[in-house]
């Protein structure tokens, strides 16, 4: 994994209350905050940010994050007029 990371310009982390949980996605956060990478994060369900380490917390709030409910709503949504799909897109672009 510290490969990708280090391949990556921009990290893309899909957010479930799993993943805040796990050691080992924490421990790959922390590595490419490390080599200082962009983030975007994808909320894919309702997130107790509550009960996560407090860096994390802090970090998922300095960026940019979306959140998804199912694909339809990645489609079917629209943020001021544009589908979700294209704004996450431009998002990424704009890191």
């Amino acid at each position: 994994m510290a490969l990708a990371v280090e391949s990556s310009k921009v990290i893309l982390v899909f957010l479930t209350n799993k993943y805040l949980t796990s050691p080992n996605c924490t421990l790959e956060l922390k590595y490419a905050v490390f080599c200082g990478k962009a983030f975007l994060f994808l909320a894919m369900e309702k997130l107790n940010l509550e009960n996560t380490i407090p860096w994390v917390g802090d970090l998922i709030k300095e960026h940019p994050m979306f959140e998804i409910s199912s694909i339809n709503d990645l489609f079917q949504t629209k943020i001021d007029g544009v589908p979700k799909i294209n704004v996450i897109g431009a998002a990424i672009r704009d890191i």
